[in-house]
Order: C-alpha cells, then sequence, then structure tokens
C-alpha cells in the first residue's frame, strides 16, 4: 500500500512551524515499555515513520519523526501529477522544489513512482495499452524519472528509487517477463546518469516472496540494487500473526534474498475487533522487530514504518475504495496501522518505538 496523495500535502509545508508538545495522554494498561537488552547501535542503518498526519497537521509529524532520528524518506509520486499530456512535464504544486525542506533537516529520499500501484497500472492513459517492454514505454519512463531529478534541488539526497509498488499483485503470466525487461533497460539507462542511486521495485512478502510467486520475486531482485519488500504478518482475513510465526517467515525470507533489504514498508495495526490485535501487541510487535534488526544488522539496511497516526475514517473509506474494500477487517486493518491515534495521543507501539530507536542512537 502507499500514501498516494498525502505526499502532495505533506511537501507544501516547506517551512517547519515549530515542535509539539510532549505527548501527555496515558494509556490504561498493564503494558511495561520495554527496555532493550544489549541494543547494536544503529551504525548505517537508516529509519522512517511514514509521515501520516494527525489532526495538527505536517509540523507536528514532522517533529516526532525527529525524536526517533529519522534520516531517509520516502515519497509516493503519482505518474500522471507530472505528465497529464504525453511528454508534457509539469509540477503544478512545487511538489519538487519543496523536498528541499528534507535536504534542510538532513533527511535523503526515497522515490516511488509506481507505474503499478497493488491493484491496478498508475502510468498515463497513452500508455495504458502498450506492454512494459515496449520501448515507448520505457522511454517514456526514464525520461520523466530524468525530469524529476533534475527539477529536485542539488542539495537533496536521492538514496532510492522503486519501480513499482507491490507489483506482484497485478503483473500476470508473461507480464513478468515484459516488467523486468523494462525493470532492466529503465535501471541501466537511469544508472548511466545517476549511478549512486539504488534501483528496484517493491514487492510483498506473505503471499508472494513465501508463496507461488517466489520465482518471479527472485527474479526482479536480481535485477535490482537491494531487494524492497512490503511486510504486513497477517493472514487473508487481516488478523495479525504471533511473533513466532513471524520470525519464522522472516528468517525464510533472509534465507531467500541474498542481496541487502529495503523494508520499504512494514506495518502491524492494533486494531481488536477484526484484527485479533490490540496496543499491546503492536507495542511487542515493534520491540521485537528492533531485536530482530540488531541480529541482522549487515543485511537490513532500512526500515520504513507505515505509517505515524492512524487515518480517519474518511480517509480510510477513500483507501478502501481504491483498494476495493470497504468490509469491516480490512477497514479495521487500514485504520490503525498507526504509532499514534488520528488525534495524536500515543499509542503504546509509539513510546516502545522512541525508546528501541533512541537506545541504539536513533535521535
Amino acid at each position: 500500500m502507499n500514501q498516494l496523495g498525502i505526499i502532495i500535502l505533506l511537501l507544501t509545508m516547506i517551512t517547519f512551524l515549530g515542535s509539539c508538545s510532549e505527548d501527555s495522554n496515558e494509556t490504561d494498561t498493564a503494558y511495561e515499555i520495554q527496555v532493550p537488552e544489549n541494543p547494536f547501535q544503529k551504525g548505517k542503518r537508516k529509519i522512517n515513520i511514514s509521515p501520516s498526519d494527525g489532526v495538527s497537521g505536517f509540523s507536528t509529524t514532522f517533529a516526532a519523526m525527529q525524536e526517533v532520528g529519522v534520516e531517509l524518506v520516502e515519497l509516493n509520486l503519482e505518474w500522471t501529477y507530472f505528465e497529464s499530456e504525453e511528454g508534457v512535464y509539469s509540477d503544478p504544486q512545487g511538489l519538487l522544489q519543496a523536498v528541499g525542506f528534507y535536504a534542510d533537516n538532513d533527511i535523503d529520499i526515497g522515490i516511488s513512482l509506481a507505474t503499478i500501484n497493488t491493484v491496478k497500472r498508475t502510468d498515463p492513459p497513452y500508455l495504458n495499452d502498450l506492454p512494459y517492454n515496449h520501448p515507448q514505454y520505457i522511454l517514456s519512463f526514464t525520461s520523466l524519472m530524468e525530469w524529476i531529478l533534475e527539477t529536485i534541488p542539488d542539495k537533496v539526497t536521492v538514496d532510492y528509487i522503486s519501480l513499482g509498488n507491490e507489483i506482484n499483485y497485478v503483473l500476470q503470466g508473461d507480464q513478468w517477463d515484459q516488467f523486468e525487461i523494462f525493470m532492466s533497460e529503465s535501471i541501466t539507462h537511469l544508472k548511466r546518469l545517476y549511478p549512486d542511486i539504488k534501483y528496484g521495485a517493491k514487492t510483498t512478502i506473505t503471499d508472494s516472496l513465501l508463496g507461488d510467486e517466489v520465482d518471479q520475486i527472485i527474479s526482479v531482485i536480481e535485477l535490482s540494487d537491494v531487494a524492497m519488500l512490503n511486510y504486513y504478518p497477517q493472514d487473508n482475513q487481516f488478523r495479525v500473526h504471533d511473533l513466532e510465526l513471524i520470525e519464522e517467515q522472516l528468517d525464510r525470507v533472509l534465507d531467500l534474498v541474498d542481496s541487502k533489504i529495503y523494508f520499504t514498508e512494514i506495518g502491524f495495526q492494533s486494531g481488536n475487533v477484526h484484527c485479533n490485535s490490540s496496543e499491546e501487541k503492536q507495542a511487542e510487535f515493534y520491540h521485537w522487530l528492533f531485536k530482530f534488526w540488531d541480529d541482522h544488522h549487515s543485511k537490513i539496511e532500512f526500515v520504513q514504518i507505515n505509517w505515524m497516526h492512524d487515518i480517519s475514517d474518511q480517509t480510510s473509506q477513500f483507501y478502501g475504495e481504491y483498494y476495493g474494500s470497504t468490509d469491516g477487517p480490512f477497514l479495521e486493518y487500514l485504520g490503525t496501522l498507526g504509532l499514534k491515534n488520528h488525534d495524536e495521543s500515543p499509542k503504546l507501539a509509539w513510546e516502545q518505538i522512541k525508546v528501541d530507536a533512541q537506545a541504539r542512537g536513533w535521535k
């Protein structure tokens, strides 16, 4: 899943308006925040918490991100936002200039310009009927990507580019081969111009890399500089897995993947009506995740937690319609992924992540 239009709203805030106040809301629970034992210092590892806004907007969200030392933020860019007419590029809201704000705060960026976004192709209409390996398709993507990278301020460091988001949900049959050709030729072209950027495409774990599509996913990873993986540990009814199964799944991932890993999305909902979760389970998961990351610090380079605040009911409904499901379990999953409630009061997971991150030098 990605943030869709959220980033357009976020990046219009190019001036930081001040710090948020200390979190004052407490949860009535027996859970005690766990202090990490012998934490491994962060080293070159990077963390991000996707900046979904609470009621106060981006300034308080960004202040919270700074509390855990965020150093790499992903931008989810819409192809048709920049190219609504063939070969004509524009940035009507000044999005690309606004990312200079992150550089001013010592934060690098990743870019997801999704040719596929989970449930559908998201390229402009003039390309919709072309296979991914068509020369015009490849040229159109790389030309726009060059324009984007040339328009972003020089002071901004682009760490990675994803050529698609959760591509495994859309690609079928021969489309996998077509997409791999598109990836190979696009990455080869862009690397000649921007050799320091890491390239890849985001895929999912539980129902693809650990499922019937393992061969296709491994082929995509082999074309990439880093494995870009999204992980939501849950079953097909959006009920969260227990830690024993989560550890088993991620151990299998590490065995399958030879390259460095970017967890481009990791999320764990707290909903307890349908999702069999709770604030306690959410906090326990993230505490466990930091320990797992310590044990595999040389292989896992980046973790992006999705996301900072629970989204509003209106936004949840919007996502539900986009993804094609407004059932209660799916909406609860979407609506309770945040580390804080939508009113910006902290969940236990937020307090736990702060302790774990700061103990490892992320601050």
